[in-house]
């Protein structure tokens, strides 16, 4: 029975970590983007699609932390940059700040609440 409530806990942290990372970030990360404007116009499918690669980017960053790949983030951030490139080559340099901005808080959310889960399974759960 031991066994099972700390399976139950294990899976209980790590997912309230995911799901905050799915639900909660997003919504920072937006208010903090809604003080910068963009030149150009997004329509909704472009916002929504920003939204799922940051929930797909997030999820990605907190897996290699949990499973110590760490190397693994800088190969995101990399693909991340390339397919980006030819945007910010453009010369639009107000969407490569926001670009900048977007991924720093998406990497850095995600590093805090790997960190937090981390901290808690050291401190509570040992």
């Amino acid at each position: 029975m031991a066994g099972e409530n700390e399976l139950l806990n294990t899976v209980f942290v790590y997912g309230l970590g995911y799901l905050s990372s799915w639900i909660i970030i997003p919504q920072i990360i937006n208010h903090v983007l809604s003080y910068f404007q963009l030149n150009r116009e997004r329509g909704p499918e472009e916002k929504d699609l920003g939204k799922w690669i940051g929930i797909i980017e997030r999820t990605l960053i907190m897996t290699f932390l949990f499973k110590g790949y760490i190397q693994l983030i800088s190969l995101l951030i990399g693909m991340k940059s390339i397919i980006r490139f030819p945007n910010v080559q453009e010369g639009d340099k107000q969407f490569a700040e926001y670009f900048l901005i977007g991924s720093l808080l998406s990497l850095g959310s995600a590093m805090v609440l790997a960190e937090m889960t981390n901290i808690y399974f050291v401190f509570f759960n040992a």
